[in-house]
């Protein structure tokens, strides 16, 4: 199974110091790609989609592939080893995402079994931010799934992948945080920032020892 993630220069200590020495399963052939500098790293800003188009490619890519794969932004942190969630949801989906709120599918966190229809898939996820008609990477993938007319299985990742706007559905700002029992996986988005990435990183790591839920 892979693990893929990409960064870009600033966002190389989010990979290094959280990412990467989180990872607990042993056996998975992890891929990171560093990409160029195109924006500010700041949510929607600058050149922002630039990055973004990068990851959708490198995603059709993968789905190219034969392996099944997971697609994880550096802004995550692990808990536990992943391996079997990713095995036992693929059972069911084609493609599987964290959920993001409100029933949004998270582009930041997901898995995926290769296919020529989940290459396609990004293809037209790609093709839909070049040309303007979406905001953004997760809003063509949500887009194109919620349609009905790809024909691909999507669904969620069990809760124990969480981000805090699952439940909130808003950016954080220092609020009292309350992951899961058990649970595997925390993405710090909805919040902007490196900086305010790496706070939201260490709350939640703090809150999971406190708690005793971490292996």
């Amino acid at each position: 199974m892979i693990l893929h993630s990409f960064y870009s220069n600033t966002h190389k200590r989010l990979a290094e110091n959280y990412f990467i020495p989180s990872i607990k399963d042993k056996n998975l052939n992890l891929i990171i790609d560093e990409i160029p500098q195109e924006c500010s790293g700041v949510y929607m800003r600058d050149n922002w989609n630039a990055s973004m188009l990068r990851k959708l490619e490198l995603c059709k890519k993968l789905s190219e592939g034969s392996e099944v794969f997971v697609h994880s932004d550096c802004d995550v942190q692990f808990f536990k080893p992943i391996q079997n969630d990713v095995e036992n949801t693929l059972k069911e989906y084609d493609i599987a995402f964290q959920h993001d709120g409100q029933g949004h599918l998270c582009a930041g966190l997901f898995c995926a079994n290769p296919s020529p229809k989940i290459a396609g898939l990004f293809q037209l996820a790609i093709d839909m931010v070049k040309n303007k008609s979406v905001q953004h990477d997760q809003h063509a993938l949500n887009v194109i799934l919620r349609s009905g007319g790809s024909g691909i299985k999507y669904g969620y990742m069990p809760d124990t992948w969480w981000t805090h706007g699952a439940s909130t559905f808003k950016v954080w700002d220092g609020e009292e945080l309350h992951p899961p029992k058990g649970i595997v996986a925390h993405h710090a988005n909805w919040i902007e920032g490196v900086d305010g990435k790496i706070r939201l990183l260490e709350k939640v790591r703090s809150r999971v020892a406190e708690a005793g839920t971490s292996v």
